[in-house]
């Protein structure tokens, strides 16, 4: 027998989130705990991060590593939030006020969600049909933490036309925007 869901309002989910110790997602009105980060993981979040923050020093881009709030639009007029691995925002960033204390950003360009074996269904299918309904969205990159493998989805001229680039190779290079990093840069230190 399926376990019941416990549905929360936006509104006490905001109440729990803004004193949390850790974070957790808003998902179709559940509250999802964020995962355990492992130290991989957490190197290839910061390599991609250096290697974005260098890049983009002298370009109109901000990149927030997992600590920024990211709210998307649902077709029933809802919103799933959630905290991505990383996250670049061009120009101007637009903000979804959600509470008195608490807002989200709406206009990402690019996403990264590094996989770990709690969370990649989540990433591979529920987030990433979610992310590329977002109208800023340029570009979703998922890295596997456990084998270099990297997919990039990158949108092409249509609204809901992607490109998917799929890299397994660690002297590869990915195109982030307008940033170049190697699969030797985002695995450097990882033991793999």
């Amino acid at each position: 027998m399926a376990a019941l869901k416990t549905l929360v309002s936006l509104e006490d989910y905001l109440a729990q989130e803004f004193h949390a110790k850790t974070r957790h997602e808003y998902i179709h009105e559940e509250i999802i705990p964020m995962p355990y980060t492992s130290r991989k993981h957490g190197r290839i979040a910061s390599n991609i991060f250096g290697a974005l923050c260098v890049c983009s020093a002298n370009r109109d881009y901000f990149v927030y590593a997992a600590d920024r709030m990211l709210s998307v639009a649902l077709t029933d007029g809802t919103h799933n939030l959630y905290y991505p691995d990383l996250m670049v925002v061009e120009g101007e960033e637009q903000c979804q006020r959600l509470s008195e204390n608490m807002e989200a950003t709406i206009n990402p360009v690019l996403l990264v969600e590094i996989l770990s074996g709690s969370n990649a269904d989540n990433d591979l299918i529920d987030k990433m049909t979610h992310y590329k309904t977002i109208p800023s969205l340029k570009q979703y990159l998922i890295v596997w933490q456990n084998e270099i493998r990297a997919e990039l989805y990158t949108r092409t001229s249509g609204a809901n036309q992607w490109l998917n680039t799929v890299f397994t190779r660690s002297e590869e290079v990915c195109q982030l925007l307008d940033c170049e990093i190697t699969l030797a840069q985002t695995y450097n230190k990882t033991a793999l």
